[in-house]
């Protein structure tokens, strides 16, 4: 599929699902793009400070308020369960 703002330019399926003699892949085969999703977010989120509607350096929690209150591993205490906590004496985590 090829897309403009104003919508589908060109959508066209070829090929085998599965080779060498599978089903023929229609338009709306669906696909697992495993870990392709980092590249495909980090490409969104570069559109975006191109455009000036992000800030690599703005801090996350402004974006994701969720991510204020994270916390980091600081190790395990001796009934080996995880101790963790605020990053004491850190920068606040940005986007990039």
């Amino acid at each position: 599929m090829a897309a403009t703002a104003d919508g589908p330019a060109c959508e066209d399926a070829f090929g085998k699902k599965a080779l060498p003699a599978g089903p023929a892949i229609i338009a709306d085969s669906v696909f697992w793009i495993a870990s392709m999703t980092k590249a495909i977010i980090s490409t969104a989120a570069m559109q975006l400070v191109e455009r000036g509607k992000l800030a690599p350096d703005r801090p996350i929690a402004e974006v994701l308020p969720a991510l204020a209150s994270r916390q980091v591993l600081e190790g395990f205490d001796p009934t080996a369960s995880p101790s963790r906590g605020r990053p004491g004496g850190r920068s606040p985590c940005a986007i990039c």
